[in-house]
């Protein structure tokens, strides 16, 4: 439905980036990458400033397993919108899966100064520092994110991950339980 009525605004308004932009993003939400970015492309067209654009065409591309473009997009995103957290927490995505951990590490961290209580950046960074064999680091991170999230099983589980790592056994148990506590569901 929400696809039918961007229809209707970009029909009435071929130049309404924003409705070009939203549309890109039901057509993502949908798994539909390449008609995204084509909504992208458009609103690009009409306003090549548009930061957003580029930033949610990067998740497409990032969608289609196309990193190098994601991170091409939010290089753009950054130049034109530099407060927005997302866009560094975007890039940081797209190195992470390219196993560009310190670039990755960066991105998260400038997220981080741009909103100091955006859990999937420290969760995130986290992973990439877990990554890098930085377990003390990790975990630093990983707290921040029970701090900011208490209930988010995947962070104790992640956590567990690092004391383990660190040699701490009974603290992984207890966070293990947790996780578990929080979701049952949770693959351990």
């Amino acid at each position: 439905r929400a696809i039918e009525d961007f229809d209707k605004a970009v029909e009435l308004n071929p130049a309404f980036i924003q409705a070009l932009d939203n549309r890109g993003s039901a057509w993502q939400a949908l798994g539909n990458f390449n008609w995204a970015i084509d909504d992208y492309d458009r609103a690009l067209t009409i306003d090549p400033s548009y930061a957003a654009s580029y930033n949610n065409r990067g998740n497409a591309y990032r969608g289609l397993h196309d990193h190098e473009s994601a991170i091409a997009d939010y290089d753009e995103a950054i130049r034109l919108s530099p407060r927005s957290a997302s866009n560094y927490y975007n890039r940081g995505v797209a190195n992470g899966l390219l196993g560009e951990w310190s670039a990755a590490i960066r991105d998260y961290s400038f997220a981080i100064t741009l909103d100091p209580i955006y859990s999937d950046a420290y969760y995130n960074r986290g992973g990439a520092l877990g990554n890098l064999g930085d377990f003390e680091a990790a975990l630093a991170d990983l707290t921040a994110v029970i701090t900011i999230q208490p209930t988010r099983a995947d962070a104790y589980h992640s956590r567990a991950l690092a004391y383990l790592n660190l040699e701490e056994e009974d603290a992984a148990l207890e966070d293990l339980n947790t996780a578990i506590l929080l979701n049952p569901e949770l693959t351990i």
